[in-house]
């Protein structure tokens, strides 16, 4: 049975790049053969302190133990290593019997002087410690006299499986190892030493009283303990411990002090426990930590006591675990189970190493599978595995290049890792079926690939076909093939939607359909032109109304989105929409002397002041702009969005006002039509905007100005709803919820009017309205007429929102008594008709655009637009863990996430309400609102906060009501807050 499973795995796997997958394929460029015949040895450490890994390894023969110093390069490229090259320089031996040659010696420094002492287990219950030093060095040691090393007695009889186990590891976080072991009784941890200092013995003996008396140490009562693992679980700079035994598991968390007893209830404060059990298997890792997922916290891995899973439990930064950690829950935040094959669960791992094997900064796993003789390997990887992560798939690491390794007719039950030739990447030392030792070298694994695509944008097509790919990508890989490329249209089902794929003559695909909008393509060859077959990729699609996009991705190397235009665009030839105009903003204090204002250009060419650098959104705020540096005439500045002209609000660059401006009583209002009228006539002159921000504060003459307002609108159902202006020498742009309803610039008096096509739903109100308004000189329409302005704000009268007639609009954010459940299309109809105009250019992007003697400015062919109205901007600062905010004042959010899932304020990831993940890779988890998963350096991914978008810090709801998020139609900021009802 066991040579038909392993035939057939031969069959399912190729040669992987990083180590040669069976004795056959080595040479002199990828390992060094060893001239032992066993495969007891140990390796990874550093005894005499040179900076370089060494191992030691057993020899039947001569009954010694031998040690070979790194690196390789001292062995003048003689092969294969034998034991006649230690001679007291490159190496020692270590005399002793053959019974004591049967086990893996464990290494490390235990009295913090820089050299790694070898402890060597011995089957009558003792443990011989050898000092590392500097040398010079016998050549065949076997002095244990308290100075070159020491004795542990440590059990009164002949060693069984419940006392022959031992581990290194900082249990006590004083920065230095502790040796800890076992009898049948009891688990004893002899701290190690500071500053070189010897343990004391007698004869060359040491007393483990002095442990369990306190003075070097402390004991547990944990009777019949068989495996032990170390490894800093819970993040704290103190290793954990891992008991295994033949009853429940547990993990102790590492303490700064101990009592001389410690028997701890495990409460999840102090550790717990976990349904497995010990594999009998003598020294084998039956546990190892790393950080596997690349967040930055150590990880534990757990072999199951049948040798057929593993359990990855990720670290988390402190906190509080359960008493009892569910190994089987199924939530893979917090726990991964690996095996080969779910359906038929075959044995996976007997001993396990984890350690950044590959040279990627991320630890990995590898494994040694006894029964049938081979190892294999899986490097470590920021992407989000599944709860059971079957390693006998087609995506399975195992069978791609660069993911993974397997390595056939090994003999061992644990591998040996060891930088021996001294390159920086580890190396493994495997004793195979036919009888001989090799080092296989490690190299550094780069997975380099990129689709290259040309356009993202695909337009139009009348019968529904798209290949998007096609003479439209220029695919490049370099070191490791990609193993398979996955598609899947992410807006929503579509029954008629189908993605398909036919291979190429020359290159081998294999393709798996999910459903008819996703399909997985697999390089079924490990071909490296694949990539450049996946241009016959097609979409075929019966949606008339929608952008569709498809994502192509590969494991976290390849992230690609496709847009397709599924609808035709309308074009109507009855209306114009002028070439927009140039966008000069310019500083308003008045004893400013480095802008020139020149007033001989008409249209706002002659605007010129200093650029507005990219500032943050914020509400309650009229902010006068910070310029830094000069804008000429000839140069052409544009607001072309929203995003553009939002980050211009700040409030360190002007008055910030932490209530809302009364309007009723600040400006003009007419009952008639239900109207504002901003700076009403010239009694008022420019006096609401001045040195300081807003306000009647400033002096007349403060002539050259800009003025940034933001206002919430309502609708109403009896009146206009809408805006107009009329002014000399400015410049005026107005959005609606992001979207440009009023653009103009004029030098002279002329009328615009912007009519607001919105609904009348209060489930749809109210609306984000923006205004920028610039002003230069003090330019007058004839003698004795000064220069004015005037906006109006339709909308005063029987508003649906239910405010007070005075709360109509806000600079603020209103109290709505309506919980929001959606938005409606926003159009605007902008007409604009000239009193004693000569220049004039206006424009509305939402809307049908119509003017009355005006002379256009561009030539782009006309047409008509309904948009669909796009959130406001947010915002936001928070730790609130839920989406429901209770609100009693303005709260600060800033880690807002969709209901039923919590928000880590250090990450701004978003998890499960039931999830404990404590990393920082945000990639396969959602980022806050307002925030995007970006890569920031090689495959760690974090929440990068990209967008301004509104939540409970905007708003304040009045007792009982709290702030609830509701679903919107954006695409950027999914989610907008509302007071509940």
């Amino acid at each position: 049975m066991k040579i038909v499973l392993l035939l057939i795995f031969f069959l399912k796997i190729s040669i992987n790049i990083g180590f040669p997958s069976s004795e056959s394929l080595m040479n002199d460029t990828n390992s060094y053969s060893l001239d032992f015949h066993t495969e007891f040895k140990t390796g990874g450490f550093d005894f005499n302190g040179d900076g370089k890994q060494d191992f030691i390894i057993s020899d039947f023969q001569t009954k010694n133990q031998y040690v070979f110093f790194g690196d390789l390069s001292r062995y003048g490229g003689q092969r294969p290593l034998k034991d006649s090259m230690i001679d007291g320089i490159n190496g020692f031996s270590i005399a002793t019997t053959k019974r004591e040659l049967q086990n893996y010696p464990l290494c490390g420094d235990i009295n913090n002087d820089g050299y790694d002492e070898i402890i060597i287990r011995v089957k009558t219950g003792q443990l011989k410690i050898i000092y590392g030093n500097a040398g010079p060095f016998k050549n065949d040691f076997s002095n244990f006299d308290g100075i070159e090393g020491f004795i542990i007695d440590y059990a009164n009889t002949q060693e069984t499986k419940y006392a022959a186990y031992q581990v290194l590891c900082d249990h006590n976080g004083d920065g230095i190892n502790d040796l800890i072991f076992n009898t049948e009784d009891e688990v004893f941890v002899l701290y190690g030493l500071d500053n070189g200092k010897k343990f004391p013995t007698n004869s060359g003996k040491f007393d483990i009283k002095y442990v369990s008396n306190g003075t070097y140490g402390h004991i547990m009562n944990r009777k019949l303990t068989i495996n032990f693992g170390c490894g800093d679980l819970n993040n704290d700079d103190i290793d954990d411990l891992v008991i295994l035994s033949d009853g429940t598991g547990s993990v102790i968390f590492g303490l700064k002090i101990y009592p001389t007893k410690y028997d701890p209830v495990l409460n999840g404060t102090n550790g717990f426990t976990m349904d497995i059990k010990a594999n009998d298997f003598k020294y084998i890792l039956q546990s190892g930590f790393g950080d596997f997922n690349g967040d930055g916290l150590q990880d534990m891995a757990v072999a199951y006591q049948d040798s057929n899973s593993i359990f990855m439990i990720y670290g988390k930064k402190g906190g509080i675990w359960e008493s009892h950690f569910d190994i089987n829950s199924g939530n893979s935040s917090e726990v991964v189970k690996w095996v080969r094959d779910v359906s038929s669960p075959q044995e996976i791992c007997k001993s396990m190493y984890v350690g950044d094997i590959n040279g990627d900064g991320i630890s990995d796993i590898s494994c040694n599978v006894f029964s049938l003789e081979y190892t294999w390997g899986v490097y470590g990887t920021t992407m989000k595995l599944p709860s059971v992560y079957d390693l006998n798939i087609k995506t399975s690491p195992l069978f791609g290049d660069c993911r993974g390794f397997i390595i056939l007719n090994t003999k061992v039950i644990s591998s040996t890792w060891v930088d021996f030739n001294n390159d920086g990447i580890l190396d493994v030392i495997e004793y195979f079926y036919n009888g001989i030792n090799y080092i296989l070298f490690g190299q550094k694994t780069i997975i380099s690939a990129s689709l290259n695509i040309n356009n993202s944008s695909i337009a139009y097509n009348s019968n529904g076909e798209y290949r998007f790919l096609e003479s439209n990508f220029n695919p490049t890989s370099s070191a490791c093939n990609v193993q398979f490329i996955t598609f899947k249209v992410l807006d929503g089902i579509d029954v008629m939607d189908q993605l398909s794929f036919s291979s190429s003559s020359n290159i081998s695909s294999d393709v798996v359909s999910i459903s008819n909008s996703e399909l997985q393509v697999f390089n079924t060859n490990r071909d490296p032109n694949f990539l450049q077959s996946l241009s016959n990729i097609l979409y075929k699609t019966k949606r008339k109304s929608t952008i569709v996009t498809i994502s192509i991705t590969y494991l976290n190397i390849i992230n690609d989105r496709i847009k397709i235009f599924s609808a035709n665009p309308t074009v109507n030839t009855t209306s114009w929409l002028p070439f927009r105009a140039p966008s000069y903003f310019v500083d308003h204090l008045k004893n400013e002397t480095d802008f020139n204002l020149e007033q001989k250009h008409e249209g706002g060419a002659g605007l010129r002041g200093f650029t507005a650098p990219e500032l943050t959104a914020d509400n309650c705020y009229l902010p006068k702009l910070n310029m830094t540096s000069p804008i000429h005439a000839t140069e052409k500045v544009w607001i072309e969005s929203s995003q553009t002209y939002s980050n211009r609000f700040n409030k360190s660059f002007g008055k910030y006002i932490s209530d809302e401006v009364d309007f009723y009583s600040l400006f003009t209002r007419s009952d008639s039509d239900g109207s504002f009228n901003f700076v009403g006539s010239t009694e008022y002159g420019l006096k609401i905007i001045d040195n300081y921000g807003y306000g009647k504060e400033g002096e007349f003459s403060n002539n050259n100005w800009c003025m940034v307002i933001r206002l919430w609108y309502c609708a109403n159902t009896t009146e206009r709803n809408g805006i107009s202006f009329v002014g000399t020498n400015y410049e005026m742009s107005a959005f609606m919820d992001n979207q440009l309803v009023m653009d103009s610039i004029d030098r002279n008096n002329s009328q615009n009017n912007a009519d607001f096509n919105i609904s009348k739903d209060p489930n749809n109100n109210p609306h984000k309205l923006d205004i920028f308004i610039c002003q230069k000189g003090a330019v007058t329409l004839g003698l004795g007429v000064p220069q004015f302005f005037i906006l109006r704000i339709f909308g005063l009268n029987n508003n649906i929102c239910e405010y007070p007639e005075d709360d109509i609009i806000k600079n603020c954010v209103p109290t709505p008594t309506t919980t929001t459940t959606g938005t409606s299309p926003i159009t605007a109809t902008t007409t604009s008709t000239a009193t004693t105009s000569t220049t004039t250019t206006g424009t509305a992007t939402t809307g049908t655009t119509t003017s009355t003697a005006k002379t256009g400015t561009g030539t782009q062919p006309p047409v008509t637009t309904t948009a669909t109205s796009i959130q406001p901007l947010i915002t936001s600062t928070t730790t609130t863990p839920s989406t429901h905010v209770q609100q009693n004042n303005t709260v600060n959010n800033d880690c807002i996430c969709v209901r039923g899932q919590i928000c880590l304020p250090n990450s701004h990831i978003c998890v499960n309400q039931f999830d404990m993940y404590q990393g920082e890779s945000c990639f396969q988890l959602s980022c806050a609102l307002g925030y995007e998963c970006m890569e920031k350096s090689n495959q760690i991914y974090k929440c990068v906060k990209q967008y301004s978008c509104i939540t409970c810090a905007d708003i304040t709801c009045k007792s009982p009501h709290r702030c609830i998020l509701v679903q919107s139609t954006s695409q950027k900021c999914k989610y907008q807050p509302t007071c509940s009802n």
